[in-house]
């Protein structure tokens, strides 16, 4: 494999990511709270499919408060439309109890949000790297996908080769581009291999 092509991933990836990216609401604000409500919609739901449930719930219910003081009936009513609404909900009002119970100052730091019940360790690093643009690892099925993919490693060496190919800036724009890149081109059926910048270089099949 080509040593240089193995250590320009991330610039390759990030070349792609300019003219290919796709455009979702929660990509486009700097509100942390609502980076974690997308974060929590997308969980196991298509992203097409969140858009408008996103849209309609910050709309009605962008603050914890306003989530806590309205009725439960009203926010399932929302989280209806995404499947696993019991186990969302009571995800949601754990995030709003723990808002309101902590230092609302440094609420978004992976100490607090990791404690939160419900929250596992790629929404809070997805919160945090796109919400508070720490550099963070993405780990998740379609990202480690690729690398997987294009190394020839295994589930144990996902989490460290995303922190080793994480680029030291753009790294929001990167873990974006590798969600894309899974989505568009290496994809889990029928990837696009011969649309693919890197595949003369992959491990894969």
């Amino acid at each position: 494999m080509n040593v240089v092509l193995k250590l320009k991933i991330s610039d390759i990836l990030l070349e792609w990511y300019v003219n290919n990216k796709r455009d979702y609401p929660w990509r486009e604000t700097d509100n942390s709270f609502h980076v974690l409500i997308a974060e929590l919609f997308l969980q196991r739901t298509r992203s097409d499919n969140v858009v408008k449930v996103y849209r309609e719930f910050i709309d009605n219910f962008g603050s914890p408060k306003d989530i806590l003081e309205a009725d439960k009936e009203e926010i399932m009513g929302h989280l209806s439309h995404l499947g696993l609404q019991n186990r969302r909900y009571e995800v949601l009002k754990n995030i709003c109890l723990a808002y309101e119970e902590k230092d609302q100052e440094n609420f978004f730091t992976k100490d607090v949000l990791s404690k939160i019940d419900g929250l596992g360790d790629y929404i809070v690093n997805a919160t945090l790297c796109f919400g508070e643009e720490k550099r963070l690892p993405i780990v998740d099925t379609n990202t480690s996908r690729i690398v997987k993919r294009f190394y020839g490693i295994d589930k144990h060496e996902v989490e460290s080769k995303l922190v080793e190919i994480l680029p030291n800036d753009r790294y929001v724009e990167f873990n974006y581009a590798l969600l894309d890149f899974a989505s568009l081109i290496c994809k889990a059926l029928s990837p696009k291999c011969s649309e693919c910048l890197i595949s003369s270089d992959c491990s894969y099949p």
